[in-house]
């Protein structure tokens, strides 16, 4: 499993584990079958080409995984970003400065429509 933020997610179940008295044994184990969860920085392709999906709907969690692969793989990043409800909101606006700085290049795809109430949420809609 690739990125830091698996292993910060590994070490806090350890820790909450080791406080509810599993022990340590046992919670290794488990860590070492656990396959990760789908579409979390997982590695899709591996070939002539190499293709990682993860699901980082907001700047700064694309920002983190892109730094992430950044570090990791020698390549060229095209990132496909496609922002979630919260991504959207105007005031989210100013946190996509530089969040695709570690991507060569960056493509928002036509954006699917928010199942949400029109009259109470007033997205960025992908629109110049």
């Amino acid at each position: 499993m690739l990125g830091g933020f698996n292993a910060q997610n590994m070490t806090a179940a350890f820790a909450m584990s080791r406080t509810i008295g599993i022990p340590a044994d046992k919670i290794i184990t488990a860590i070492k079958s656990f396959k990760g969860i789908k579409r979390r920085f997982e590695k899709r392709l591996d070939g002539e080409i190499t293709i990682f999906d993860c699901h980082a709907p907001t700047p700064e969690k694309a920002s983190a995984v892109l730094k992430e692969l950044r570090d990791i793989y020698s390549g060229k990043i095209i990132a496909i970003f496609e922002p979630n409800i919260g991504g959207r909101e105007h005031e989210a606006a100013s946190k996509y400065d530089d969040a695709f700085k570690d991507a060569d290049t960056m493509l928002i795809p036509r954006l699917t429509k928010l199942k949400v109430a029109e009259d109470n949420f007033k997205s960025i809609d992908g629109r110049p």
